[in-house]
């Protein structure tokens, strides 16, 4: 019940209206407002609101209580409103890391399930293939192919000309589209394929 009290205002209030635009508060038991009201009923001696924002945006409130004097010094509210300042930009950092996550998440439940074999491949070797890039390799299942080389999945005539392209994606940067090769799958069958590829990051 403190706490609800305590940290929960009338958005149509004035203190409400000054922490919407961005006003630190520091609010005294002797000042006539409901909320002094409740400061007296639990023996607060001040009450410190601060507005969290970042990029024009409020990210939340901080609540803090003094229940001695002289309540919040010069030096404690300079520390508080500093503080204030970098978890305004912590949260953003921390909301934004949370929408590429799941905007990653999106975007790989959609490759999984493309009708078309995509692969990512580092230094050579797979770290990332979906369900049909495994059928088309002649593997059971995706995690069967990472970390195993790329170039062994190329029917050995097609891999020079399969490096040359792949040296010159990571070189220049740019695109390769409907590159003819053969794969060669578990057991030495080829499957003339078309690739097309493109150098991107990858977690980083």
């Amino acid at each position: 019940k403190f706490v609800s009290e305590v940290t929960r205002y009338d958005s149509r209030s004035r203190e409400m209206k000054l922490v919407l635009k961005g006003t630190n508060l520091y609010l005294a038991k002797d000042e006539d407002s409901p909320v002094s009201e409740i400061l007296r009923r639990w023996k607060i001696h001040a009450l410190a609101v601060l507005p969290v924002f970042y990029a024009g945006r409020l990210r939340g409130v901080l609540n803090l209580a003094a229940f001695q004097r002289p309540g919040f010094s010069p030096a404690v509210r300079l520390a508080m409103e500093t503080l204030c300042r970098h978890a305004g930009v912590i949260i953003d950092r921390i909301e934004s890391e949370h929408a590429l996550r799941e905007s990653e998440e999106r975007y790989r439940e959609l490759v999984d399930v493309l009708p078309e074999g995509v692969v990512v491949h580092v230094a050579g070797k797979f770290v990332y293939a979906n369900e049909e890039a495994a059928r088309m390799c002649g593997v059971a299942r995706p995690a069967d192919l990472i970390g195993r080389e790329t170039i062994s999945y190329i029917a050995p005539e097609d891999r020079p000309a399969a490096r040359e392209r792949i040296g010159w994606l990571i070189a220049e940067g740019g695109r390769i589209t409907r590159a003819k090769a053969s794969l060669l799958q578990a057991g030495g069958v080829r499957v003339p394929s078309e690739f097309s590829g493109t150098r991107i990051t990858y977690k980083g």
